[in-house]
């Protein structure tokens, strides 16, 4: 695969994390949201705790998502070809 090749797969598969994230976001603002409708809730206790758990699971799950786009947008970065300037190249060779 071409470096130009490998910078658009590069592209769409961030442009594919950060929706992830975008979504995963939505979900654990969700789970707040719900904690805080079933907190005041007496016999909402179970529906909490696994409100709670989803929360972390959730939590988990960002921070893996958000991880891997960090490293995909570093290897997008290390894929940009190098640029080198043909003035200072001929300035060089005289």
């Amino acid at each position: 695969m071409s470096k130009g090749e490998t910078h658009i797969a590069l592209e769409a598969e961030i442009k594919i994390l950060q929706s992830n994230v975008k979504e995963l976001q939505k979900q654990l603002a969700d789970a707040h949201k719900r904690i805080g409708e079933l907190t005041p809730r007496k016999d909402a206790t179970e529906e909490v705790m696994n409100q709670q758990q989803l929360l972390q699971e959730l939590k988990f799950e960002v921070a893996a998502m958000q991880e891997k786009l960090d490293n995909k947008n570093q290897e997008l970065i290390d894929n940009i070809p190098n640029v080198m300037d043909s003035k200072q190249v001929l300035k060089e060779g005289n």
